[in-house]
C-alpha cells in the first residue's frame, strides 16, 4: 500500500457506508472514500509526511514508517493515545522529530499519551507526569525534574555519572 492508502485505514474504522456500500461501489462510498482520502492527506501534512503519499509504506525508513503509524493513530481523533516504545530504534534526530510531533499532538489535540518508553530523552522531552517502574516495582511517580532527581531512578537507570 501506499502511505496515503496506509493512512487512510485509520479514517476507514469511522466509515459509514460499510461493508455493502464499499462492495457495491455506491455513490455515498465513493463521496465517502474521496472525503477519507482529503482527510488522510491533511493528516500526513500534519505529521510532515505529505512529500511521501504516493510512495510505498515499505520504502520509508523505520524512523518515517513511527510517524505515519502515529499519523494513523490519531487519525479518528482519539482522546487518548497508548505507545509502546514509539523511539525505539530511532537516531538521536529522529527522537527529536518524534518528541515534536508527540508535543503538537498534545498540545494542539488535547490528545492524552500514555507511554512506555525507555528512551529517557523521548520521556523527559514529552511527559508531564512519569510513573518509573523497575522490576514491575514503582520507584517514582511525578514530573520529570523529580524524577531526574529522584535517587533510585538514577540508581536504576540514569547512573552516577548523570546525576553529578
Amino acid at each position: 500500500m501506499t502511505v496515503l492508502e496506509n493512512m487512510m485505514t485509520g479514517f476507514h474504522l469511522g466509515g459509514r457506508a460499510g461493508v455493502f456500500g464499499a462492495a457495491l461501489s455506491t455513490a455515498g462510498m465513493r463521496r465517502e472514500e474521496d472525503e477519507i482520502r482529503a482527510r488522510a492527506r491533511r493528516a500526513l501534512r500534519y505529521v510532515k509526511m505529505e512529500r511521501f503519499a504516493e510512495r510505498q509504506g515499505n520504502e520509508l525508513s523505520f524512523g518515517q514508517q513511527r510517524i505515519i503509524e502515529i499519523g494513523r493513530a490519531i487519525a479518528n481523533e482519539p482522546r487518548v493515545i497508548l505507545l509502546d516504545e514509539p523511539a525505539v530504534g530511532l537516531s538521536l534526530p529522529r527522537v527529536d522529530e518524534l518528541v515534536l510531533l508527540l508535543r503538537r499532538i498534545r498540545d494542539e489535540k488535547g490528545v492524552t499519551l500514555i507511554m512506555i518508553e525507555h528512551v529517557i530523552r523521548a520521556v523527559m522531552g514529552v511527559s508531564d507526569r512519569i510513573v518509573v517502574l523497575n522490576s514491575g516495582a514503582k520507584i517514582a511517580d511525578g514530573p520529570p525534574d523529580a524524577v531526574r532527581r529522584d535517587q533510585q531512578v538514577i540508581d536504576a537507570y540514569l547512573g552516577s555519572a548523570h546525576h553529578a
